[in-house]
C-alpha cells in the first residue's frame, strides 16, 4: 500500500464484545447463536437464552448494545437469563471490542513515486500533492 501512498487504518468499536447474536421478538431479547471462544462462550450463554437483565438492569428489545457500552473490557456483567424453565444468573467477563471501519487513507506527504503509482491506480491525482 505504501509503494502508492496509501496506509490502511482501522478504529475500534465502542461497545465490549460479548460474542452474541440477539434477536428481538416482542418484549424478549433472545440469543440466536454464540460465537465459538467468544466472552458469552466462555461464560455459558446459550442459543435460546432469554437475555432479562445485566447487573440487574432490564434489557429492553434492541437495547443490548446500549447496555454493553457501560462496560468496559475486561469487566464482568452478571446476564440473568431465562433458560428453558430456569432463571439462572451467567457471568461474562466482555472482551476488547473489534476492529471496525476498515479504511484506505491517503497518506500525508507522499513522494513523487507513490503520486504516480496512485494516480495509475485509481486514475485521479493523489489528495496530498505537494506544490
Amino acid at each position: 500500500l505504501n509503494i502508492v501512498g496509501v496506509k490502511f487504518t482501522t478504529e475500534r468499536n465502542s461497545i465490549p464484545y460479548l460474542g452474541a447474536r440477539t434477536e428481538d421478538r416482542a418484549e424478549m431479547v433472545v440469543v440466536k447463536s454464540i460465537e465459538r471462544d467468544s466472552p458469552a462462550w466462555f461464560g455459558g450463554l446459550n442459543s435460546g437464552d432469554l437475555l432479562l437483565a445485566i447487573d440487574n438492569w432490564r434489557i429492553h428489545p434492541g437495547k443490548l448494545p446500549d447496555r454493553l457500552k457501560d462496560f468496559k473490557a475486561g469487566q464482568t456483567a452478571m446476564f440473568t437469563v431465562f433458560r428453558r424453565d430456569d432463571l439462572l444468573n451467567i457471568t461474562v467477563t466482555l472482551g476488547a471490542p473489534p476492529l471496525s471501519n476498515f479504511a484506505l487513507v491517503p497518506i500525508e506527504k507522499p513522494s513523487a513515486s507513490q503520486a504516480k503509482q496512485y494516480e495509475q491506480w485509481l486514475g485521479e491525482p493523489h489528495p496530498h500533492l505537494s506544490d
